[in-house]
């Protein structure tokens, strides 16, 4: 019992590395949300369409259209000041929780699956897009969790 407790501080990683971590993955989500959101912008009426037909956002489309890449660059602005970093991230994982969530409601019970992530994103196959949120969402859990045990 000794010796794997020896080996699991062996495993921790330093306080230098845990920074880098944290912030490279910071980064990933800054130039992922601020890619996406100017997309999503540049292209607002398509976007506002799309995500009308989706059965859930009926009617308040205009509104969410908005309020998406509003989102997304609200959270990639508070991933990139160092003391409200914390809660960009805590942000950027629930966010990439949602997304994930709908696509696998969407690969689960759609006959018409739609996304509107925004950029070349989009023209993911489904399981790919999925696989690709998952390591995100993942990413964000473990940075978080790095982040919890740096302070």
């Amino acid at each position: 019992m000794e010796r794997l407790l020896k080996q699991r501080k062996q495993w921790k990683l330093a306080r230098p590395a845990k920074e880098r971590i944290i912030f490279i993955i910071s980064m990933l989500f800054v130039f992922l949300f601020s890619y996406t959101a100017i997309d999503k912008l540049r292209h607002l009426e398509q976007f506002s369409r799309g995500i009308g037909k989706i059965p859930i956002v009926g009617n308040m489309h205009e509104w969410v259209a908005w309020a998406v890449p509003l989102a997304e660059l609200l959270i990639s602005a508070l991933l990139i000041i160092p003391k409200s970093n914390k809660r960009g991230l805590q942000l950027a994982t629930g966010l990439m929780s949602l997304f994930t969530l709908y696509l696998a409601l969407m690969l689960a019970f759609a006959e018409k699956r739609m996304c509107h992530c925004g950029g070349v994103i989009e023209s993911m196959g489904w399981v790919e897009h999925l696989l690709f949120n998952l390591v995100l969402t993942g990413l964000g859990l473990w940075t978080l969790r790095l982040k919890k045990r740096k302070q």
